[in-house]
């Protein structure tokens, strides 16, 4: 039904979350494959990073409903720049028992309110890299790190 209209657009928000493993690859192929036969553009929100790699050419990741990071999808899986990016992927299980770290480094505390949203960074309560009297205090603007890959964090002010 919703094609039937022909939209160049279609947003995805967490469309196989809570899904068994079996039926979130049949929806993802699908979701593949409405993209390619109608040259759809998709926005595909989710917190699952497993499934991103899957049909992404780009990722935007948020924290705070701010976007902090903005990569090539190959670019960001090789290499997260921003630590709440980094926090994510090292959330992400990983079914290969030879990769599993002995420790994967977790934010503590609770997500910003985005009513109230602390000042500077808004990831700053949380994040093991805060640079004080910067990121406590300043929202970073976005930083060009290579051709593929921009991040709003105060440890890429040099680049």
């Amino acid at each position: 039904r919703a094609m039937i209209l022909e939209p160049k657009l279609l947003i995805a928000d967490e469309p196989v979350s809570m899904l068994d493993a079996s039926v979130r690859v049949e929806i993802l192929q699908l979701l593949r494959k409405i993209q390619y036969d109608h040259n759809l553009a998709i926005i595909y929100i989710t917190h699952d990073l497993s499934t991103v790699r899957y049909f992404s050419e780009r990722i935007f990741s948020m924290y705070g409903a701010k976007i902090i990071e903005k990569a090539a999808t190959q670019a960001l899986l090789k290499n997260p720049l921003h630590p709440y990016t980094r926090a994510l992927f090292e959330a992400t299980s990983d079914p290969d028992v030879n990769n599993l770290k002995t420790f994967k480094e977790v934010p503590t505390g609770e997500p910003p309110s985005l009513m109230n949203p602390p000042s500077g960074c808004r990831f700053h309560p949380r994040c093991s890299k805060m640079i004080k009297g910067l990121c406590d205090r300043e929202i970073p603007p976005e930083f060009q790190v290579t051709e593929d890959q921009s991040v709003a964090c105060w440890l890429y002010r040099e680049s």
